[in-house]
């Protein structure tokens, strides 16, 4: 049989190199170096370390600890990747990868690594320890491999180009560790990845210690949450996946949390713990974190602030002051000053446009108390500090997919409309009852996008609606829906290796 390397040194990695947790740090390795064949996962201990060897994977800079959550941002229309700062991210904002650009190559690698871990835990047969905890570690581990392969199908999947959905050419989904056969390692078709998502979630659903509630590993309700956002993902493309889309959320939210209270919105971004409204975080603290790769970095002026609002769109969206998520702690313009020979005039509470060639010249006499020169429009609020969890997933998702599903399936609007009521009673200054007396598409979805914001949503729910993408200082042109730039490309390395097949354009 022919070996496939798939993501070229996660099998050389997981075999020198998984380690014990005693705790939720997460340690990279079970011993300093293990031969799996010769001393197999065995125990309960070693099964959690392994499993836990994938969440720190899943934290690492390629994954949720920065790249995905910044993929979505800087292609959607809220942000892109300014030039000038370390120029990182550039050519995803762009559109400009090749199947030899690091972004897409070690995104792959470190994503079918968390793959590996996950499989490893899955395949082992454990011999001490008990039912249910290794139950719980089969299932953490089932839906790490869910959402990891949902993950990559949603960058390197072909389901927009050509508004192929389904049909379209998906990712190879790998359910087993070590040799691989040829025949075993191709890309199946978007629906195939779909159903081997859902069934990966439903094993998992199986399995779950229905007590546990570790919010920095999958609990039944996480897992119900990514069933959830799985489902809506795919309603795009069949109809009938918004029913699961709502059950899941449904459940998901019957298991515990709500909404975040106004008055701790702003604090629930910086808080070290799990709050009120987490459903699954991924662990970081004062000593394990990415530094200079963290979020935080990317995103602020004072680290490597690539990462910028396109502030036309944003000024309008959060228009309304009485929002908190229009607050200065959230977003606007840093190093903002008064100053007579500002570019630009303020012409509303967070609305800003620049001055007329007539008003720079002096021509048309503008009030110094409105002029105003400023960088560019940042997020404030969310990943604070280098040592934050990734909120991989807070109740408000839960709720905007239950809301969102409801709306397209005319199903349990009544309920839908009730809750997202709920979500502005506590977003608002005046906390109004019933500030929605009906449910539309169009408030939903503006509704969601202000609440998840730069949390790496953007670019899927604009391709969800099938919309084109603005134009921006990276992307002039804008971007068509149905373009083969949509898809990343598959590496070249990889192509290498496996011979699978490349992405239209590549």
């Amino acid at each position: 049989m022919k070996k496939i390397l798939f993501s070229i040194v996660a099998l050389a990695l997981l075999s020198s190199g998984l380690t014990s947790c005693s705790d939720d740090r997460l340690d990279a390795t079970l011993e300093g170096a293990r031969d799996i064949e010769a001393k197999p996962i065995e125990t309960v201990t070693d099964l959690r370390a392994t499993v836990s060897g994938a969440y720190y994977r899943m934290v690492e800079a390629a994954y949720y600890g920065r790249d995905i959550i910044i993929y979505s941002e800087v292609r959607g229309d809220n942000a892109y990747a300014a030039a000038g700062f370390s120029n990182r991210f550039q050519n995803v904002s762009s559109y400009n990868l090749t199947p030899t650009h690091a972004y897409p190559s070690d995104t792959w690698k470190k994503i079918y690594e968390v793959i590996s871990s996950a499989n490893l835990a899955i395949g082992a047969t454990i011999k001490t320890g008990s039912e249910k905890d290794i139950n719980q570690g089969k299932a953490e581990a089932l839906a790490i491999r869910a959402l990891a392969h949902f993950d990559l199908l949603r960058l390197y999947g072909q389901q927009y180009v050509g508004d192929s959905g389904l049909d379209g050419l998906g990712i190879p989904y790998i359910k087993q560790f070590g040799e691989l056969d040829a025949k075993n390692y191709k890309r199946l078709s978007v629906r195939e990845v779909r159903d081997n998502i859902y069934k990966d979630l439903d094993d998992a659903l199986a399995l779950v210690d229905k007590n546990a509630t570790n919010k920095k590993r999958f609990t039944q309700q996480a897992i119900y949450g990514v069933k959830s956002r799985v489902a809506l993902f795919f309603g795009a493309f069949q109809e009938s996946d918004y029913a699961i889309a709502l059950t899941s959320a449904q459940k998901a939210m019957e298991l515990g949390g709500g909404i975040i209270q106004q008055s701790a919105y702003v604090a629930s971004f910086s808080a070290e713990e799990p709050q009120s409204n987490s459903v699954f975080e991924l662990a970081q603290d004062n000593v394990n974190n990415l530094g200079n790769n963290s979020l935080y970095n990317i995103y602020a002026y004072r680290g490597y602030g690539d990462v910028v609002g396109l502030e036309e769109n944003l000024q309008d969206l959060f228009e309304d002051q009485t929002d908190i998520r229009s607050s200065v702690e959230m977003q606007g313009y840093n190093n903002l000053t008064q100053n007579d020979k500002g570019n630009y005039k303020k012409v509303g509470p967070n609305k800003f446009v620049k001055l007329t060639e007539k008003e720079l010249d002096g021509t048309v006499v503008v009030d110094p108390a409105i002029r105003y020169s400023f960088e560019y429009y940042r997020n404030f609020g969310k990943y604070t500090k280098i040592s934050s969890n990734i909120k991989v997933m807070r109740y408000e998702e839960l709720a905007f997919n239950f809301i969102e599903a409801a709306v397209r399936s005319k199903t349990e609007e009544g309920a839908a409309l009730n809750l997202l009521n709920k979500i502005a009673a506590e977003r608002y200054d005046d906390k109004p009852v019933a500030k929605y007396d009906k449910l539309t598409l169009a408030t939903v979805l503006t509704e969601r996008r202000k609440e998840l914001i730069f949390e790496g949503f953007r670019f899927e729910d604009q391709m969800r609606n099938k919309e084109n993408l603005a134009s921006t200082p990276q992307s002039k042109e804008g971007m068509l829906y149905g373009s083969p730039k949509l898809a990343f490309p598959i590496p070249r390395n990889e192509i290498n290796a496996s011979k699978i097949d490349q992405n239209e354009s590549y």
